[in-house]
């Protein structure tokens, strides 16, 4: 196989999903997870049962150094030419909650992760790759019940299309 994919979030729910799918469409695999081993391996377990190659691949999303770093981990299992940021973190809090500390933990996790795996794997591929990146249909609402989580996605909406044009 010649092609890959690299899923962030890839354990469980829509990554999970995505990353049967793409198993099946003849693609060799990168699950992403964080935190969840025992279910990143059930996923790659499935996938294995296609007949796809799939790797296993952890970082945690707050630490810049880990996400600059997966790319080239996943290179050097096997070449990627399509990067699906899934990962994202999700709770509520409200427009009045005190502090940063919500809005920095949703940047990071659910808008800068992704940034930054953009750019990395735009410096490694070609004409013909893929990025997609998995927003929230929510993101068109202005709603207070998920003001952090909504507005980096509404962050990731805006980088999608404004990287689309390199």
């Amino acid at each position: 196989m010649d092609k890959g994919v690299l899923i962030t979030g890839a354990s469980d729910r829509i990554g999970k999903t995505l990353a049967l799918f793409f198993a099946r469409k003849g693609y060799n695999v990168a699950v992403h997870y964080a935190t969840s081993l025992a279910k990143a391996q059930k996923t790659q377990q499935e996938i294995l049962k296609t007949g796809a190659r799939c790797e296993l691949f952890q970082a945690d999303f707050r630490n810049e150094k880990e996400v600059a770093a997966l790319i080239g981990k996943v290179n050097s299992k096997f070449k990627i030419n399509c990067l699906i940021n899934n990962a994202s973190d999700f709770y509520p809090n409200k427009f009045t909650d005190a502090g940063t500390e919500h809005l920095m933990h949703f940047f990071d996790i659910n808008f800068k992760a992704a940034y930054v795996l953009t750019k990395e794997f735009a410096k490694t591929t070609k004409t013909g790759s893929l990025v997609i990146n998995i927003l929230d249909t929510n993101i068109c609402k202005n709603t207070s019940a998920h003001f952090d989580y909504l507005l980096s996605k509404k962050f990731l909406e805006a980088f999608t299309k404004q990287a689309a044009f390199h």
